[in-house]
């Protein structure tokens, strides 16, 4: 028999919320999405694990050649950056969810122990990572075989004249959003769109690129730590060619990185090849959908585990880029 849980259900943060949570991405000052984001959602706290939910209709076959738009609650962090929506017991939390019905998805969960059996489940997108184990920029650069190089510095002699100044956050303006707008617009995978206030109020830092004295670029980075993690950019795409624009963002992430001493690069999900050839690695993250009807999270179930499963699960691509010389093909694949 399937155990009852209750749980606390709030439309607010429940003051002890943090005493519980174990999640870094979801503690009060981590984001503050839940007091600038227009959209409404919900707390689900028990003390075997917590969580938030919200509502959105989205195609079912995101990753997949098919569209079928269907109303989902999420359990994701509202954000799209590759951390989990939730803390502690899956298993506990899932079983919450079923009771309440709906169709469900969890995305993001790190490996697939910990998904219980008979839950319907596949590949989401991949996130890339950089192992930081150089004292400097300059040493990084030598270390890459000649092609990767010769591509980079290509990169930084486009962007010329360009001017990269880090901004008090609440100086974040229409502009600036616009870019930001921009990239989300021509997004393969949207899933919401934050309004300027989160921008302006987050604790993160902003970093823009300037132009002809105009902005063209921006890049939002949270350093933590020994880690840093790319959040968000945006970009001027009748700019981006000319001045090499995504490619530059990118290496301005790594060098800020290397410079700050983090021992890990977090660069996030999409664009995994451009991520790759500076000599990120790649670790998967799954999702699970399910409802509470026991007959269609069975045919669900089926077809996760049949020929059909790539309908909807995330296919990465599976090139493989030898960034590093030959030396270091050991400690950097």
């Amino acid at each position: 028999m399937r155990k009852k849980y209750e749980v606390r259900c709030s439309s607010h943060r429940p003051a002890d919320w943090d005493r519980y949570c174990d999640n870094d991405w979801l503690k009060k000052d981590a984001l503050l999405f839940d007091e600038t984001w227009e959209e409404g959602f919900t707390y689900h706290l028990h003390p075997e694990f917590g969580c938030y939910t919200f509502k959105r209709r989205m195609n079912l076959f995101t990753f997949g050649r098919f569209k079928l738009h269907v109303p989902i609650t999420m359990v994701a962090l509202p954000v799209s950056i590759d951390g989990e929506g939730y803390f502690g017991n899956l298993e506990a939390l899932i079983h919450h969810l079923q009771e309440e019905g709906g169709l469900h998805l969890i995305l993001n969960i790190r490996t697939l122990e910990k998904i219980p059996q008979g839950i319907p489940y596949g590949r989401t997108l991949d996130t890339c990572i950089f192992d930081n184990n150089y004292e400097d920029f300059e040493t990084y650069v030598s270390v890459l075989r000649s092609p990767y190089r010769r591509r980079l510095r290509q990169a930084l002699r486009r962007l010329g004249t360009v001017r990269i100044v880090k901004i008090h956050n609440e100086t974040f303006d229409d502009q600036l959003y616009a870019l930001y707008k921009a990239v989300l617009n021509r997004s393969k995978y949207p899933l919401e769109t934050l309004p300027i206030e989160f921008f302006k109020t987050s604790k993160d830092d902003i970093h823009v690129f300037y132009h002809d004295q105009k902005p063209v670029a921006f890049v939002m980075v949270k350093v933590e730590k020994d880690s840093l993690y790319f959040l968000f950019g945006g970009m001027n795409y009748a700019k981006r060619d000319a001045l090499d624009l995504y490619y530059n963002m990118l290496i301005y992430i790594l060098r800020l990185g290397i410079k700050q001493k983090s021992k890990t690069i977090y660069f996030g999900q999409t664009a995994e090849s451009s991520k790759e050839r500076l000599g990120c690695r790649r670790e998967k993250r799954y999702m699970c959908i399910f409802t509470g009807n026991k007959v269609i999270n069975k045919v669900l179930s089926k077809l996760s585990l049949s020929k059909f499963k790539k309908l909807f699960e995330y296919k990465p691509d599976s090139r493989i880029y030898h960034v590093f010389a030959e030396k270091n093909k050991d400690t950097f694949t």
